[in-house]
């Protein structure tokens, strides 16, 4: 908010009128020129970093990228060439996970369920300590002093080996170990993909012991294979004989034991049968058929009994019965017949009668004996049935004491059995570890003994040189990246329109070495004039009235070239006609009298305290329309003057004198006086000098004055150095006119006064 402006001094009116006692903005920081710039600055913030960013920083470091893969290369290349030489020889095997079988019933030593843990197991046998023991006592390398290290003799070792002469054997129990250790360290083992073939693959300084290596451990592990199929079988020759003979010892007391059990119990088998059931069995047999008989005799007597003596079956299948009856049939047809001649108390018909009667009683009695018969019959199977029942019973008895007396007879007989079985089969198997233990088969085998290497495999130096400058390549981006995120300053436009949010109105160049800033800006021609032509063209566009009437250019720090860009600017539109005033508000370090040459005996701070009038400290410079107010003595108290109403009431008038006022303040880090300054004017500009102002005082820097309310028209980059700056600066500058066509290409302007800026 602008502080109220009040006529501080009656008889100075014709140069401070009175103003308004009222609270307005300055013109140009109308609704529409706020909106325009906040719109600009919006889409400042939001560019994205793209490609050409990264392409930025890698050119502008391009020295550092360049040095360190030169570094990284060469180093690679010293590597290699000082780097010891490595061989590698290669021998080929193949393991088998199944083996020819000469016996019927699987071999001692199990290949396993799965072929993949077999070959995994193998793998690891390839680098197991045994087989480098074997290679190491097979090729005598304890005593190879090349292999061993001891190239060189010395005093020390001298001495240390006397020392030790007592430990002879723990010295060579040593060696040979850092030997197997250093033969176990040298070898690889690379297996066939979907084969059952190994490569042994043996990397050492020399190629001839690379070679001896590598054939001894392949030849070394068919023969460490065969000793362990051979120690296996030994193995459990010996178990087996063990067992036998414990079975054997074992199977006699078991059959002494059941042979003296079966004397004493009196147990007699008969085809694994005994008597007692041989005898029961028999009788059993035996009593079923009585039975059958018994019941038998018993139906016939039965049905005799119950059935008329005629009608039994006995009776009629009885030759003498059947003869009675036929000459009983005789008679009686012989009766009938005299009947009918003689009466029956006639004698021959009597004797008919009485011998018919004779025979009737003959038939019964015959009768009688059929059936006493059958009875006769039912009563010894009768009792042929009870004896045999009592037979039987005695047997079951007589079985069933047996079997309780038996008991312990089986367990013995099984346990007899068991040891006979065990015994058997332990003497089969025995029979046939011999015979697979003398045939010798073995399940790996040499496939290709190791060459002698012509070229050492390690250090390759087209390779080791390839990393080297892929590395250094890798480092110097990285430090590149590095360095320009810790390096807070800032190079170029983009860095500083995307820490401060705001348009870049213009891009100052260096100086370049033994040209005086004021001699190059008063040449038309020269790049720093052109520069801040397009400045100033850029600056009657920053509001929407057109160029704002008062003005102040400030900076973060000092001698970034607030008061050199302060007087360019000054001349440039006194030079197009404009009654300029430049007014010098630097009260603590002040510079511009001595940029124009003139006197700072009186000034600013003479006006403020009232010690002169404003007409009285105005100074004309050789430019025509070009006036200059120096900053006077310095005051105790800048800060104090500059926020009173008189410094406001000098603003006012000097923007209703003349038509443009330039005020050049102190840097806005550690000082009130520019957010002071830059509420009361219309646009501030921000002096950022390339390579010096850091990031975080630009920010610190804007966020004073934005709090001031201060309008903040753009930033302006001074001391640009475009061989610095990288990729994408190396056009325009140094080529007098040619600076314009770059800010042409940049931010839509054109060179000169009086160009209007093309449309973005």
């Amino acid at each position: 908010m602008a502080l109220p402006r009040f006529n501080h001094d009656n008889s100075r009116d014709e140069f401070l009128p009175a103003v308004n006692e009222q609270e307005v903005l300055p013109a140009g920081r109308d609704d529409i020129g706020m909106a325009l710039a906040l719109d600009h600055q919006v889409g400042i913030g939001q560019e994205a970093f793209d490609v050409r960013e990264y392409l930025h920083v890698l050119m502008k470091n391009r020295l550092l990228i360049l040095a360190s893969c030169a570094f990284c290369t060469v180093a690679a290349l010293v590597y290699s060439l000082t780097a010891t030489r490595i061989y590698t020889a290669t021998s080929t095997i193949q393991i088998d996970t199944k083996t020819m079988k000469i016996v019927e019933k699987d071999d001692v030593v199990q290949n396993g369920s799965q072929d993949r843990e077999f070959l995994l197991t193998q793998l690891e046998l390839l680098r197991s300590r045994r087989l480098a023991d074997r290679v190491v006592g097979q090729l005598n390398l304890t005593r190879d002093d090349d292999f061993m290290g001891r190239k060189s003799i010395s005093i020390v070792g001298w001495i240390r080996g006397l020392l030790s002469r007592g430990g002879d054997a723990k010295t060579a129990a040593s060696e040979a170990e850092q030997a197997a250790t250093t033969v176990m360290d040298e070898t690889t083992v690379v297996p066939f993909p979907q084969t059952t073939m190994t490569r042994i693959r043996i990397a050492d300084r020399n190629a001839k012991r690379a070679q001896d290596v590598a054939n001894a451990m392949a030849e070394g592990f068919i023969a460490l294979n065969l000793d362990r199929r051979i120690e296996a079988t030994a193995y459990a020759r010996r178990f087996l004989e063990d067992q036998l003979a414990q079975l054997k010892v074992k199977l006699e007391s078991s059959e002494r034991d059941m042979i003296a059990f079966a004397q004493k119990e009196q147990i007699i088998s008969l085809d694994k049968t005994s008597l007692i059931e041989t005898s029961l069995a028999a009788a059993s047999k035996e009593l079923s058929d009585a039975t059958a008989d018994r019941i038998k005799q018993e139906e016939a007597w039965r049905t005799a009994e119950s059935t008329a003596g005629g009608s039994l079956n006995s009776v009629v299948s009885n030759n003498l019965v059947q003869g009675l009856r036929e000459k009983k049939a005789a008679l009686v047809s012989e009766y009938q017949d005299k009947l009918a001649s003689f009466k029956p108390e006639f004698p021959p018909m009597m004797q008919l009668r009485a011998r018919i009667n004779e025979l009737d009683r003959q038939i019964t009695t015959e009768t009688k004996n059929v059936k006493q018969t059958l009875k006769s019959s039912y009563q010894t199977a009768l009792n042929r049935e009870q004896s045999l029942v009592k037979n039987v019973d005695s047997l079951k008895a007589e079985l069933l004491d047996q079997q309780k007396r038996g008991v312990e007879y089986g367990i013995l007989k099984r346990e007899t059995d068991t040891s006979r079985t065990l015994y058997n089969d332990l003497l089969n198997r025995y029979k046939e570890v011999g015979v697979a233990g003398n045939t010798g088969l073995n399940n790996i085998s040499l496939v290709d003994r190791a060459l002698l290497p012509k070229a050492p495999t390690y250090p390759i130096t087209s390779l080791n040189m390839t990393l080297g400058l892929l590395l250094g390549l890798a480092a110097g981006v990285g430090l590149a990246f590095l360095r320009e995120r810790l390096d807070d300053r800032m190079n170029s436009p983009e860095e500083v329109e995307r820490s401060s949010k705001l348009v870049s109105l213009g891009i100052i160049p260096r100086l370049q070495s033994g040209l005086a800033a004021a001699e190059a800006i008063r040449d038309p021609h020269s790049a720093i004039s052109e520069a801040y032509r397009s400045l100033a063209t850029s600056l009657q566009f920053s509001t929407a009235s057109g160029l704002p009437k008062t003005l102040l250019i400030t900076s973060s720090g000092p001698s970034e070239g607030k008061s050199t860009t302060s007087s360019a600017v000054a001349r440039h539109y006194a030079n197009i006609g404009l009654s300029v005033l430049l007014i010098d508000c630097d009260l603590r370090k002040p510079s511009m009298h001595k940029v124009l040459g003139l006197r700072n005996d009186i000034g600013v701070s003479s006006v403020l305290t009232d010690r002169a009038t404003a007409p009285e400290v105005l100074q004309m410079t050789d430019h025509p329309g070009l006036t200059f107010m120096s900053s006077g003595p310095l005051p105790p108290n800048p800060a104090e003057l500059l926020s009173g109403p008189k410094f406001q009431n000098l603003l006012d008038a000097a923007a209703q004198r003349f038509d443009l006022v330039i005020v050049d303040a102190a840097p806005v880090m550690g000082l009130a006086d520019s957010p002071i300054i830059a509420n009361k004017v219309e646009g501030t500009i921000m002096v950022v000098a390339a390579g010096q102002c850091s990031r975080m005082a630009l920010r610190k820097s804007l966020g004073r004055l934005r709090f001031s309310r201060a309008y903040v028209i753009g930033t302006v980059m001074t001391k640009f150095d475009a061989k610095s700056a990288g990729y994408g600066y190396g056009y325009g500058y140094g080529y007098g006119y040619g600076y314009g066509g770059e800010l042409e290409y940049k931010y839509g302007l054109e060179s000169g006064s009086g160009s209007v800026p093309k449309a973005s």
